[in-house]
């Protein structure tokens, strides 16, 4: 089989012990064979011992499920092994899909998938790829409450993380230093296609890579700490373990399109997952316990025989021993050869890396050239992080370019840029930041369609802000709520808090009013507490 994705779990329970682990897979197992009671399948108590059968396919036109499975282990350790082929659309190829459960008094219980190909010998035609989708069977266990699923010793939910403000930004960046854990794809969603985006790459990523959400000011939490794996406006990057490779950036537009996780993120982690995963270790220990086992009764056979004088009694447990043996080398020979096929087949694969890792850099300079202004600076890729940091008096450069950015979808008055003359905020990165994702926010906001949303949740899930409909004390002082911008009178009493319980001098705010006609949030204090 040319293995296309594999994924390994640890799989514990808080209340019993490895047999109530296993017992639990092997029925999640029978569930997902039978499409829950849908279709005929193999029970739990078939699996007791190898056995075969053939299932309906679930897809029209795909053809039948020939479904196999053996049994390995003794006392101590088991292993049960479930393979399911089903041909390719179109070829004679076969998807071949094989899960491992086991189970050890030392290390509880355990699960592997590995999906692939198999290709009849001598066929010589393109095949095309097979789709990867993460079977459902993974789904179930991950959300069974009764089993705590880990990945190099991570819990594995198949959910996204949120990372809303700076205390979770300080884990994550923790976490993002670790080089034994998983892939990290950070995701800043602007729009209702990026969140679906995290929720189909959670859950199809899982045991692969965990996915973790951001917002604009948790984004720039990690860009001033690791620059190499900022995340672009509204899209993502998969960062590795190793912080010193090159991280792949993905465009909004990119991580938007339905087809994203499965043609561009699945296939190249799913190839990585095959190498990092190795054999399938706990079938292998499991089998040569059974060995040993089979070993050990063939023994006390033939010593019985000999304590009885019983010589057709010893002819048997010979025969029975050298037959163990047969199937034992038959074992070796042809994980012998799983490992030579690995070798060649890794081997092509480097050299095809040497190659693409060539043109990539010759690329990548040619890129460089062309994008080299007069300055020799590279060019811009996101305007958002090129927004100047308000300057201690003067906001205007700073305010203008925010009104470029978003496209007049945040204003900024005259009396804003005074009052933050006059505040000497000491905090201006801080305040930069909040005036970014709130210009990003106007734009998201009004840019989606349907109803209004509950506005302070909405602004603190998607911009990591704190926002807050009013004020007692600015409700009552109509001088400073009410103002006039474009010749129309304007309520400015919605704001953004930055800072609470801290030195007067350092309690921000941003005051605006949404402009639902205009489509824009028109700021009209930026600076202290009013």
């Amino acid at each position: 089989m040319q293995a296309l994705y594999a994924v390994s779990f640890d799989v514990q329970s808080a209340q019993d012990g490895p047999d109530h682990v296993y017992e639990r897979l092997r029925r999640h197992l029978a569930d997902w064979l039978g499409n829950h009671g849908r279709v005929p399948a193999p029970s739990e108590t078939d699996f007791d011992q190898d056995g075969r059968a053939v299932l309906p396919g679930k897809i029209p036109g795909h053809g039948d499920r020939k479904v196999s499975w053996m049994v390995a282990g003794d006392g101590r350790t088991r292993a049960l092994r479930v393979t399911i082929r089903q041909p390719l659309f179109n070829g004679p190829a076969q998807f071949v899909t094989r899960v491992t459960l086991s189970r050890s008094e030392e290390s509880g219980g355990g699960l592997r998938v590995v999906m692939g190909r198999e290709i009849p010998d001598g066929w010589i035609a393109p095949v095309r790829d097979p789709r990867l989708r993460r079977p459902n069977l993974l789904r179930e266990v991950l959300k069974d409450r009764e089993l705590e699923v880990r990945v190099l010793n991570q819990v594995a939910t198949g959910r996204y993380e949120r990372i809303r403000d700076e205390g979770s930004a300080a884990v994550l960046l923790d976490s993002l230093a670790l080089s034994t854990r998983l892939p990290i794809l950070l995701v800043q969603p602007r729009d209702q296609a990026a969140w679906n985006m995290a929720v189909d790459a959670s859950g199809q990523l899982a045991g692969l890579a965990q996915v973790v959400t951001l917002n604009y000011l948790t984004v720039q939490a990690v860009r001033r700490v690791y620059e190499q794996v900022a995340v672009p406006s509204g899209g993502a990057r998969l960062v590795w373990p190793d912080l010193g490779l090159e991280h792949p950036a993905y465009s909004r537009e990119e991580v938007c399109r339905p087809s994203f996780v499965e043609t561009q993120l699945m296939p190249s982690l799913g190839h990585l997952s095959v190498i990092a995963r190795g054999s399938d270790s706990a079938w292998e220990r499991a089998r040569q316990a059974s060995h040993r086992a089979g070993a050990r009764r063939a023994a006390e056979q033939l010593s019985r025989a000999q304590a009885a004088g019983d010589k057709a009694g010893e002819l048997r447990a010979l025969n029975d021993r050298v037959r163990q043996l047969e199937k034992e080398a038959k074992s070796w020979e042809d994980m012998a050869q799983s490992c030579i096929e690995e070798r060649d087949k890794a081997k092509s694969e480097a050299a095809d890396a040497e190659v693409l890792r060539q043109d990539r850099d010759y690329w990548k300079k040619q890129y460089l050239d062309l994008s080299k202004g007069g300055t020799g600076q590279t060019a811009t890729l996101d305007v958002w992080s090129q927004i100047p940091v308000l300057e201690s008096t003067d906001a205007l450069p700073t305010f203008q370019a925010l009104t470029e950015a978003s496209e007049q979808r945040i204003v900024f008055t005259a009396r804003a840029a005074r009052a933050w003359k006059d505040s000497r905020y000491p905090h201006r990165q801080e305040m930069t930041d909040r005036l970014v994702a709130l210009a990003q926010a106007a734009i998201d906001l009004y840019s989606q369609p349907g109803k209004m949303p509950r506005l302070a949740q909405w602004f603190y899930d998607n911009h990591g802000l704190k926002y807050a409909p009013s004020d007692e004390k600015l409700s009552k002082d109509k001088d400073k709520r009410y103002f006039t911008f474009d010749q129309k009178p304007r309520d400015g009493l919605s704001h953004i808090k930055i800072r609470d319980a801290v030195s007067p001098n350092e309690v921000g705010r941003i005051y605006f009013a949404l402009d639902p006609e205009g489509k824009r949030f028109i700021v009209n204090h930026v600076g202290l507490h009013l």
